[in-house]
C-alpha cells in the first residue's frame, strides 16, 4: 500500500507504507520525549520552595525566584543552539540525546542533595540550570513536528505536542501528591548518607523515565522524514509572506509576554496557598498538586477543542480570546477577603511548624486575603487561556516559517519563552515578597495588556494586510500587477 504526497514541485510522490509508520512513530517518540521534559519540570516545580526550604531555612522567596530563573537561563542559552546543531545535522537524535543525557546528571544532583554537607542551595541552582540545558530539547519537539508534517496536518500535530505537555502538568504534580505519604523526613536507602523523602523520590522516578526515553533514539527505532518539501497547502489558516521574518518575530514576542503572564500560578501556587490559607507544606503541596491536576485536565480538554473550534473561526480570533481569558483569571486573583493570619518567623526554629503569613514581609499585616475560591476560578481561566493562546501561536508561528528548516527559528521561540520564565520569577517573586499580591496582580496584567494589544493588532493587521494584496492582485491582468503592487508598496 502507498500514500499519495503532492509535491508542489513534481506532481504526485509516492511515500511507501513503511516510510508512512516510521514518521508516525518518530511522531510518538517525540511526544513521549515532550511529556517527560515537561513531566519532571511540573513534578519538581510543585515542591521546590518546600524542598528549598528544607535544605536551606535561611531561603526566601527571592531566591526561589532565582531558583527557577535559572532552569529558564540554561534553556535561553542552549534552545537556539540545539536547533542550529539539528539543522546542520539535519537530524534531531544527537542532539535530543545529548539534552537527554544532561537531563540525567540534573535528576540525579536532585535526588542527592542532602548528601552534600555544604553549599546546598547553591547545588540546587546548578542542578535546576542543568535541567534548563537538558530541557531545551523541546526546542527539537517543535521542530522534529514542523518539519516531519504537512501543512494540513500542523496544527493537529502542534496541538497533539500541547496536550502532552498539558497531561504532564497534570500528572506531575499527581505524583508529587502521591509520594507526600513519605514526608519530610523519608526513608533511608543508605543509613545516614542517601535519603528517600517526598522531594528525593521525585529525581529518581524522572531519572528511570528519562533512561527509557533515550533508549527509544535508538536508529532502529527512530527514523526521520522531512516534509518540508511536499504541499503544504489545504489549510484554511496560511500565512505565507515574503516578510515572514517580521511576522515571526512579531509571534516570537507574543510568547513571551503570554509565557510572562503564566509563570503567576505556576511560582506562587505553593507559597500563597501557605501565606494565604496559613497552611503547612504537606498541606500546600497537596492543594497545588490536585488544583493543577484539575486545571491540566481542564487545559487538556481546552487543547481538544481548537481544531473544532478553527473550522468555525479564524485561529487569529481565538488566539486573542485566549489572551483575553489570561488577563480576566489574573484579576481573579485579587484579594477580596478579610485579614490574613500572620506569625512571626524571625525565630527559625519555628519554620518547621509555620502557619500563615510572616511577618517579615510587611503586607502581611495589611493586605487583604485570596479567597479560596478566587484562587481555583482564577487558576481554571489562566489555564484555558494559555492552552489556547500558546498552542495557536506554536502553530501559527509554524506556518509562518512554511517549507524552512525550522529548528534555529523554533530555537528563538523556545528561548524567548525561557526568557520570561527567567525574568518571570525573580520580578514576580520579588514584588509578591515586598508588596504583595495585589501589587502583583494589577502590575503584571498592566504589562500583559500594553505589550499584548500591541504585538496582537500588529499581527492582524499584518495578515489581513497580505490577504488584501493576495485578493486585489488575483482580480486584475497579469501585465497591471507589478505597476499596482508598487503602488500598495
Amino acid at each position: 500500500m502507498s500514500f499519495f504526497v503532492r509535491s508542489s514541485n513534481a506532481g504526485l510522490r509516492v511515500q511507501t507504507e513503511k516510510e508512512q509508520k516510521e514518521r508516525f512513530v518518530s511522531h510518538y517518540i517525540v511526544y513521549f520525549t515532550q511529556f517527560n521534559v515537561v513531566f519532571a519540570y511540573s513534578t519538581i516545580i510543585t515542591g521546590i520552595w518546600p524542598y528549598l526550604n528544607k535544605l536551606d531555612p535561611s531561603a526566601d522567596k527571592s531566591n526561589l525566584g532565582y531558583l527557577l530563573g535559572l532552569s529558564a537561563l540554561g534553556q535561553t542559552i542552549f534552545a537556539p543552539i540545539l536547533g542550529y546543531w539539528s539543522n546542520y545535522l539535519k537530524s534531531t537524535r544527537i542532539p535530543f540525546v545529548v539534552s537527554l543525557i544532561i537531563c540525567l546528571i540534573s535528576y540525579i544532583i536532585h535526588a542527592t542533595l542532602e548528601t552534600f554537607d555544604n553549599h546546598r542551595k547553591y547545588w540546587f541552582l546548578f542542578s535546576r540550570f542543568l535541567a534548563g540545558t537538558g530541557g531545551a530539547c523541546i526546542t527539537l519537539c517543535r521542530s522534529h513536528v514542523s518539519t516531519t508534517t504537512l501543512m494540513r496536518e500542523r496544527r493537529k500535530a502542534v496541538s497533539i505536542l500541547s496536550s502532552c505537555s498539558t497531561i504532564a502538568l497534570a500528572l506531575g504534580p499527581a505524583l508529587q501528591f502521591a509520594v507526600v505519604p513519605l514526608g519530610d523526613e523519608g526513608v533511608w536507602l543508605i543509613r545516614n548518607k542517601l535519603k528517600l523523602d517526598m522531594y528525593t523520590a521525585i529525581g529518581w522516578i524522572v531519572f528511570i523515565i528519562t533512561v527509557i526515553n533515550i533508549i527509544l533514539f535508538h536508529p532502529a527505532i527512530f527514523k526521520e522524514h522531512s516534509m518540508l518539501k511536499e504541499d503544504n497547502g489545504d489549510d484554511n489558516n496560511t500565512y505565507t509572506s515574503k516578510n515572514y521574518k517580521y511576522l515571526a518575530w512579531v509571534f516570537i514576542v507574543m510568547n513571551f509576554c503570554v509565557t510572562f503572564n503564566f509563570m503567576f500560578t505556576k511560582l506562587l501556587g505553593t507559597p500563597m496557598a501557605m501565606d494565604e490559607f496559613a497552611m503547612t507544606r504537606p498541606e500546600a503541596i497537596t492543594l497545588n498538586s490536585l488544583v493543577m491536576c484539575v486545571t491540566a485536565a481542564i487545559s487538556f480538554i481546552s487543547i481538544l477543542l481548537i481544531n473544532p473550534i478553527c473550522k468555525l473561526v479564524s485561529e487569529m480570533k481565538l488566539l486573542i480570546f485566549g489572551m483575553v481569558l489570561l488577563v480576566v483569571g489574573r484579576f481573579c486573583f485579587y484579594p477580596l477577603g478579610g485579614s490574613l493570619v500572620v506569625f512571626d518567623d524571625t525565630d527559625l526554629n519555628v519554620n518547621a511548624t509555620r502557619i500563615g503569613c510572616p511577618k517579615s514581609q510587611d503586607w502581611c499585616s495589611t493586605e487583604r486575603r485570596v479567597l479560596f475560591h478566587q484562587f481555583i476560578i482564577g487558576n481554571v481561566l489562566e489555564n484555558i487561556g494559555y492552552s489556547f493562546a500558546i498552542t495557536l501561536i506554536m502553530a501559527i508561528f509554524s506556518k509562518v516559517l512554511g517549507s524552512r528548516q525550522q529548528g534555529t527559528w523554533m530555537g528563538f521561540l523556545t528561548s524567548m519563552g525561557s526568557i520570561a520564565r527567567i525574568t518571570s520569577p525573580i520580578f514576580i517573586s520579588t514584588l509578591y515578597k515586598v508588596y504583595g499580591p495585589s501589587v502583583v496582580v494589577i502590575v503584571t496584567n498592566l504589562i500583559f495588556l500594553l505589550f499584548g494589544i500591541a504585538l496582537v493588532k500588529l499581527a492582524h493587521d499584518f495578515i489581513l494586510g497580505e490577504e488584501a494584496v493576495e485578493v486585489i492582485t488575483a482580480t486584475i491582468p497579469e501585465s497591471c500587477k507589478d505597476t499596482l503592487l508598487e503602488e500598495i508598496k
